[in-house]
């Protein structure tokens, strides 16, 4: 695609994102402005940014640093992990998160040892456990896709493990 059509691809994309967002912003009174910006909302937009951010990031490095060790290298059993990597595609997300809100619970969960699910911590190590197997399939299947000589070769030349 050239550059002319990822610009109008973008035009495209913000006219039908922002322009029903600008609307909706423009038609608010000031009682529902000052309600979206009193200090509990921005609170909670704080934490939404940090949820998601926190999940992000965990999901990224163990997914990633997952999906190499299972593409590239010889681990014993690798393919015993096989049927666990698709689990997320097969289960609804609110049954995981019941299972992990009982398996957690403070009162009866039989994992809990003073780990609080309902906190921000404890929010963001749930959902980095249940988003770390999508980011790991894609980084199996990119570097499945990928041949393998040519990090052979970058290591000859003298580069690192990671730059490689």
């Amino acid at each position: 695609m050239s550059r002319a059509g990822w610009w109008a691809l973008t035009a495209l994309l913000l006219a039908l994102v922002g322009g029903p967002l600008v609307r909706l912003l423009a038609e608010l009174d000031a009682d529902a402005l000052a309600a979206l910006l009193s200090p509990l909302e921005r609170r909670a937009a704080l934490h939404t940014v940090l949820l998601v951010a926190g999940t992000t990031l965990g999901s990224l490095v163990a997914g990633v640093g997952l999906g190499v060790l299972l593409a590239r290298t010889d681990l014993p059993n690798a393919e015993r992990l096989r049927p666990w990597r698709v689990i997320p595609y097969v289960l609804p997300p609110y049954v995981t998160a019941l299972g992990w809100l009982l398996l957690l619970n403070p009162a009866t969960g039989w994992l809990y040892r003073g780990f609080d699910p309902y906190s921000l911590a404890g929010m963001i190590a749930v959902l980095t456990v249940e988003h770390t197997p999508l980011v790991l399939l894609a980084t199996i299947d990119a570097l499945s896709r990928m041949d393998g000589s040519l990090e052979e070769q970058a290591r000859l030349a003298g580069c690192g493990p990671l730059a490689t």
